[in-house]
């Protein structure tokens, strides 16, 4: 038997269903990117009348409703009758630049996951230089049971932080904050965060903390550090694929992908586009550049997709997952490490968050803002964890000070495809194979595929029965082959 839920309307109070003062709750926001019920439809484009009814909201409301929104019929109003609501988010995310090649114009046809919310306020936690208490509910009992309102500048946009974002999570205001559903959600993304801890190991000097080292109490006392982002973002983009295997419409299909470690092995390299494999080797190398410890980035994982859509290259349905700083952070890594050391002014940032006159801050300042004892760590951990295209200098500073985050990101986004498209220009001008040249491509793609398949078949039953000479003979022919195909 299906239960029929209520909603509020555009106009009523979410925390109880009651009043209709109009212009006091209504959300611009909610009505942009939400899902409104529009019962006057002749009254489209008009803004929804009093009596359309707010089915989804933003997230912002959604969280500041404690994680819910509605309730089951016949409970209208009740808290212990909330149901479950992600809402909308007010904007674009990384992982969703991500999936439709950095377009200016990005859009997702999935429900918002829990994990994509608490990744969105860790990186506005982030982006503001927050401690983790400041993003999470620390009251008592259900977040249900204590529901509020986002500020009024929020709902109407009266404020100019709260408008004219890319990323959505860049205009959560602070009053906003994690319910007690999804701080669950979090730490069991973060449970594996230290190897053989289930609560991420605290490498902040935090002193006159009230809370035992290791628990989870004294770790929402330090800072959101860039790695944890890292680590978020890693499993969120790992679910949001595994969710959505072959169901991404629009801009790209994703049929399969793996997390790896390593370059593919020569043979593999055949199913990939030299563009591929160039960004590959060219940010991992942006990488290595920034580590100076001796600790190995090993570790460092990319993504391999196969599939069909914009972001595989013409001819070939295998890529490498382009993924960039600010598909992580919402700007630059220095940007949240340093701040606003530069003197522009970051999108919806408050005050100055790094407090010295000296620029740029010495080493000992970002020691004391990140209470370490080495703040350039902050920088490894991360180079240290995944693979990313490094974009800062794109813009200036004087371009980012004088656009806001959605004009910086958009013309961002429309330079880079400028750059693509001149790109497969000349390579178009540069191939002038015939269709006897085509149709050998297309051959010799089946028979690499059949090639690898074979070469895995070698390493994983093979290899422990023949002598390591017979193994490595084995392996040189199957190169000489490779190299005929291609």
């Amino acid at each position: 038997m299906t239960t029929k839920n209520v909603y509020p309307t555009v106009h009523e109070d979410p925390r109880d269903g009651r009043g209709c003062d109009v212009g006091y709750y209504y959300c611009k926001n909610c009505v942009e990117f939400g899902d409104i019920i529009k019962v006057e439809e002749d009254n489209y484009p008009h803004p929804p009348e009093n009596n359309s009814i707010r089915r989804v909201p933003c997230v912002v409301c959604a969280m500041a409703n404690g994680g819910a929104w509605g309730w089951k019929e016949g409970h209208k109003g009740e808290k212990e009758h909330l149901l479950k609501s992600n809402g909308q988010v007010p904007g674009n995310s990384g992982i969703e630049d991500i999936l439709s090649g950095h377009s200016h114009e990005p859009w997702s046809n999935w429900d918002v996951s829990d994990e994509e919310v608490v990744l969105g306020f860790v990186q506005y936690g982030l982006y503001n230089h927050y401690t983790w208490e400041e993003i999470i509910d620390v009251g008592e009992g259900p977040s249900r049971n204590r529901p509020s309102l986002p500020p009024n500048r929020y709902l109407n946009q009266s404020s100019e932080r709260y408008k004219d974002n890319w990323y959505w999570w860049k205009v959560i205001p602070y009053s906003v904050v994690l319910p007690k559903r999804l701080i669950k959600v979090m730490k069991e993304m973060l449970k594996d965060y230290t190897e053989g801890s289930e609560i991420p190991e605290d490498r902040q000097n935090l002193e006159g903390s009230e809370h035992e080292d290791g628990t989870w109490e004294h770790f929402f006392e330090t800072y959101i550090e860039p790695t944890h982002v890292v680590h978020l973002f890693i499993k969120t983009l790992e679910i949001v694929l595994q969710r959505n295997i072959g169901e991404f419409d629009g801009y790209n299909t994703i049929t399969n992908f793996h997390k790896h470690k390593k370059i593919p092995r020569a043979i593999s390299q055949l199913l990939y586009s030299d563009e591929s494999l160039e960004w590959l080797a060219c940010s991992n190398s942006q990488m290595d550049n920034e580590i100076t410890s001796s600790g190995e980035s090993e570790g460092r994982v990319h993504y391999l997709v196969k599939g069909t859509g914009d972001i595989f290259e013409e001819g070939y349905d295998h890529t490498v997952l382009n993924i960039l700083d600010r598909d992580i952070f919402g700007t630059c890594l220095m940007n949240v490490i340093g701040y606003d050391w530069k003197q522009f002014r970051s999108f919806n940032r408050d005050g100055i968050i790094l407090d010295t006159l000296e620029r740029p801050p010495s080493p000992d300042d970002l020691n004391i803002l990140w209470r370490k004892d080495n703040y350039r760590e902050l920088y490894e951990d991360v180079h240290k964890k995944i693979t990313f295209q490094i974009t800062e200098g794109v813009f200036t500073s004087y371009q980012e000070q004088h656009l806001d985050d959605y004009d910086c990101e958009e013309s961002f986004r429309l330079l880079i495809n400028t750059f693509r498209e001149e790109y497969e220009n000349e390579d178009e001008s540069d191939d002038e194979s015939d269709d006897e040249e085509e149709k050998k491509s297309i051959d010799t793609k089946e028979i690499i595929t059949k090639l690898q398949e074979f070469e895995e078949i070698i390493d994983e039953d093979v290899k422990e029965k023949v002598s390591e000479n017979v193994y490595k003979v084995m392996l040189e022919k199957l190169h000489e082959v490779y190299k005929i195909v291609k």
